[in-house]
């Protein structure tokens, strides 16, 4: 019957998503495992200090390409709380363009 087909048909779209919140739980619980993202870290860190720049930088990038002024990132930094990556935009970016 009709009724029944509908119930088979909402009974095998709650296991597709049942099924599918599994396999997502699994790829997070993969994705978050320590040592994986230990590995990650590492490797970005690799890659940042050979080409000399952070990954994931925007207000470096906005500054090199000339969308901010030295004056406008000095004072965006001079906003944000103390960290790695303030740190790195007072230390690296401003210093190195103070110093061209």
């Amino acid at each position: 019957s009709r009724a029944s087909a509908k119930k088979a048909g909402r009974r095998a779209i709650l296991r597709t998503s049942a099924s599918l919140d599994r396999e997502q739980r699994a790829k997070l619980h993969l994705a978050i495992r320590p040592e994986f993202l230990m590995h990650r870290v590492g490797t970005l860190e690799k890659l940042e200090k050979r080409q000399g720049m952070k990954i994931g930088c925007p207000e470096e990038a906005a500054f090199r390409r000339g969308f901010l002024s030295l004056a406008d990132l000095e004072k965006l930094t001079g906003t944000m709380p103390r960290c790695e990556y303030r740190d790195y935009l007072v230390d690296e970016v401003i210093a190195e363009a103070k110093r061209a």
